[in-house]
């Protein structure tokens, strides 16, 4: 299958970490047999890191080919705007109907198309589908929050109406994602749930090993550092746990870069647990897989995840893992088997949560086993051969 994908997210120099689902969706796509011509959009007037080119990012240089096409769109203040919506979708329409019929006529006809950009990639599809020979899948990563604005439902809704009509599904990655298409005012008829996946590392890379309790026993988080990660959540349990089980050795390693970093490092100071905790800002993949796999527990109470890949990576590593409740946490994580689900922004709940298993080496070591098994079922070979049967 000669695939396209339209993609509004891919690694970049600065932030290698960023958009490495494709990379990997892409990869067992290749492995599956597709060939892949994959498009992202750089926005004009907007200064953006270089994207890493397949080869660097391990993808064979004979099965996938990268392009770039440049993209006239309005500041995200003014999108807003009547008709702000509307002029960015045209002007991403004749965008990717010229670089399309371009790359059609030199690569052969595509097969098939999958878009990771709704906005505006999407919205534009009407203006590029007949290039398309086969079906078009559309996926929704998470909520957006642009969208989630009154005002830019109203406007957006007709744009969305129209590319679902010409797309075989709208492919959401989680099940929490169900209310947020239903507040965009489409119908559920429309939409397939297809999770994310993970890379599994072979048996023999990884451990179930526990650290014991006479050392101290490491929590990792990997995050943006924004408030809906929760990890002021984290800060605030451990300093719990401190007064009140002094006897208990722990380190909390917190992998990842965001605006919030300032005052999470503020406030761990002032809940007296620097010497404690260890802010590694952003690192590799390869090193944030490290991370986790050296960690005892993973922990990411998030009251704002879709699915959540990352819980995954933890579980493959056979790391037991902690995430909330209604999200995308609960499609993976089964309470007191493989980890433990918590109410989102409940403090008290994660405490426990984290003491338990901090003072439980063997418990610790169980849950990692059995969330080997649960990653085993999410990988992104199954991924790719659900997106494919749909494709077909």
């Amino acid at each position: 299958m000669n695939l396209l994908i339209v993609s509004g997210y891919w690694p970049t120099q600065a932030n290698p970490i960023s958009g490495i689902f494709v990379v990997q969706q892409v990869a067992a796509l290749v492995r599956a047999g597709c060939r892949i011509t994959l498009l992202s959009g750089n926005t004009l007037g907007r200064p953006a890191s270089p994207r890493l080119l397949p080869l660097e990012l391990g993808l064979p240089e004979d099965r996938v080919a990268m392009f770039t096409y440049p993209l006239i769109r309005l500041p995200e203040k003014l999108s807003g705007w009547p008709g702000g919506i509307a002029l960015n979708s045209a002007a991403a329409g004749i965008a990717l109907r010229r670089v399309i019929r371009k790359l059609a006529e030199s690569h052969g006809p595509f097969d098939a198309a999958i878009i990771h950009a709704l906005r505006y990639a999407g919205f534009a599809l009407p203006a590029w589908r007949h290039l398309v020979r086969g079906k078009v899948l559309a996926v929704c990563h998470g909520v957006d929050p642009f969208l989630e604005q009154p005002g830019n439902i109203k406007r957006s809704f007709p744009l969305l109406q129209k590319m679902v009509g010409q797309c075989e599904k709208l492919v959401l990655v989680g099940q929490p994602l169900r209310t947020h298409v239903h507040s965009l005012g489409l119908s559920q008829e429309c939409l397939a749930v297809i999770p994310n996946g993970t890379d599994l590392p072979d048996r023999t890379e990884v451990s179930e090993g526990q650290r014991a309790l006479d050392i101290a026993r490491r929590i990792v988080s990997v995050s943006n550092l924004v408030a809906l990660k929760g990890i002021d959540l984290n800060l605030r349990a451990l300093a719990r746990i401190s007064a009140t089980h002094p006897q208990l050795k722990w380190e909390y390693v917190i992998v990842g870069e965001g605006p919030l970093r300032y005052e999470l490092e503020t406030l761990s100071a002032e809940l007296g647990l620097t010497e404690r905790v260890r802010f590694l800002g952003r690192i590799s993949y390869a090193g944030t897989m490290q991370a986790i796999a050296a960690a005892d527990i993973f922990s990411l109470p998030s009251w704002g995840e879709a699915f959540g890949i990352v819980y995954l990576e933890a579980m493959a590593r056979m790391r037991p893992v902690i995430g909330c409740l209604e999200n995308g946490a609960a499609d993976i994580i089964s309470d007191g088997v493989d980890g433990r689900l918590i109410p989102p922004h409940d403090e008290v709940a994660l405490a426990q949560a984290l003491g338990c298993l901090l003072s439980d080496p063997e418990q610790c070591r169980t849950m990692g086993t059995a969330g080997r098994q649960t990653a085993e079922q999410f990988t992104w070979h199954v991924n790719a051969a659900k997106m494919l049967e749909l494709l077909r």
